[in-house]
């Protein structure tokens, strides 16, 4: 007896085809959705604002509240947002997608990178990880976050750039896409379409926070590395060495008569540094470092940024038309920011003394000047409780922490409650926190 070579049916062969179709363009990425969304968070936080008023000896006693986002990397509560987000926050709270909340602790936060860790406590709905391949240009991505406080919002696009910088002296690891960011996005996640992190949204060009078109976002790797060394340590050790450098513009090129605009000029050198003590000086070029070359100014601070710490760096530098290999140990940075003390003060008021409660005078920069409080201004209640009097007025405002809830009747206006100590008292703001080009500055 002979075996027969069983050739399946056509039928089944595009049965199996469609089915396999439909497991990875249906299933597949509802089910990397669903999770995507459930690991996305809404960061809500108290951030302390700088005070101008003289009595205040410089500390901070307006506070504002704002949004960011963020997103789960690991089952023990540990969320990576944008440094920007958190850094001055006195009051974490973080909204699941479920729209319960929970306090957070800021474990750590890097201004350079613009990444920081929050942890919360309790049972984690979801998690995500960090995409181990480096994204394309054209690569479909989507971007989960919580612009103007809408938690949970969708949007999609391209990766349009790689290795973005957004400013000469910044380090181009920022990867550029098409999908939406809003204020309040800041910190959110973008995906691939399996559902891996390809980045961490931190900017977008300001343009009245109306969309141009592209969006920033701390690329991966480096989000990875900075998120991991917080977790373990609580803080970020990078390498300095003292100089700070510039790119070789048109303008310099002409006027110097240099024909390699890719490479960098030392702009000055710290006293005692790593670069003063190995001999670097302003107007040297820098041509590669550890051997390599770099593609300009962004690179070349990428590079030392994420250098590894316990090497000596290799320089090849040009003085006039010599060149040399300058060896120099970088120093060691530690980034571990604290968060700031809520302040109070007096409110800033002075009351009448005859029934009912009126403002007599308002000092300049105060909590109440800051909460548009006039002369004038009735008071009818103070932390929802009604005053009948001055001395009652006067014996609740004393007893008050840092915000104060007044009622306030101006004549021929309603009475409308108002926070002293809080900015949004003043300033209607719908979820502010992002301000375009988060981390231009950085």
């Amino acid at each position: 007896m002979h075996n027969k070579l069983i050739i399946p049916s056509t039928s089944i062969i595009v049965a199996a085809a469609a089915g396999l179709l439909w497991w990875t363009q249906v299933v597949q990425p509802e089910r990397a959705l669903a999770n995507a969304r459930a690991a996305t968070v809404t960061i809500h936080v108290l951030v302390a604002e700088a005070s101008h008023d003289p009595d205040s000896n410089g500390k901070p006693v307006l506070y504002r509240a704002t949004n960011g986002s963020g997103f789960f990397i690991d089952s023990r509560g540990y969320i990576v947002t944008n440094a920007h987000v958190v850094q001055s926050a006195v009051r974490i709270e973080v909204e699941l997608a479920d729209g319960s909340r929970r306090a957070g602790t800021m474990v750590g936060a890097d201004r350079l990178s613009d990444i920081a860790v929050v942890r919360i406590g309790g049972a984690i709905p979801a998690t995500v990880r960090f995409a181990q391949a480096e994204p394309k240009l054209g690569d479909a991505v989507f971007a989960i976050g919580s612009p103007y406080g809408l938690t949970g919002s969708l949007s999609t696009g391209l990766v349009s750039g790689l290795e973005r910088a957004l400013r000469p002296s910044a380090a181009n690891w920022l990867v550029q896409h098409t999908a939406l960011i809003d204020p309040g996005s800041s910190g959110g996640p973008v995906f691939n379409t399996a559902g891996d992190v390809i980045g961490v949204n931190s900017a977008f060009p300001d343009s009245q926070f109306e969309f141009s078109g592209i969006s920033f976002a701390v690329q991966a790797d480096v989000a990875s590395r900075i998120a991991r060394e917080i977790i373990a340590t609580g803080q970020v050790r990078r390498a300095e060495i003292g100089a700070t450098f510039r790119a070789i513009d048109g303008l310099m090129a002409i006027s110097a008569g240099l024909s390699d605009q890719m490479a960098v000029l030392v702009s000055a050198v710290e006293a005692d540094s790593p670069a003063a003590r190995a001999g670097l000086a302003p107007g040297d070029k820098l041509l590669a470092l550890n051997g390599q070359t770099f593609a300009g100014l962004s690179a070349l601070v990428r590079s030392i940024a994420l250098a590894d710490i316990s090497r000596p760096l290799a320089m090849t530098v040009e003085t006039g038309t010599k060149s040399r290999i300058v060896t120099l140990t970088p120093r060691v940075s530690v980034i571990a920011p604290g968060a700031p003390e809520i302040i109070g003060e007096d409110s800033g008021l002075t009351l009448s003394n005859k029934d009912p409660v009126l403002v007599v005078t308002v000092r300049p920069f105060s909590r109440a000047a800051a909460a548009g409080i006039e002369p004038g201004d009735l008071i009818g209640s103070i932390n929802l409780r009604a005053v009948q009097n001055s001395a009652q007025a006067n014996q609740l405002l004393a007893a008050s922490g840092p915000f104060v809830t007044l009622g306030v009747t101006r004549p021929g206006s309603p009475q409308r409650l108002v926070v002293l100590g809080s900015e949004a008292s003043a300033h209607v703001n719908i979820a502010s926190n992002d301000r375009g080009v988060s981390n231009a500055d950085l």
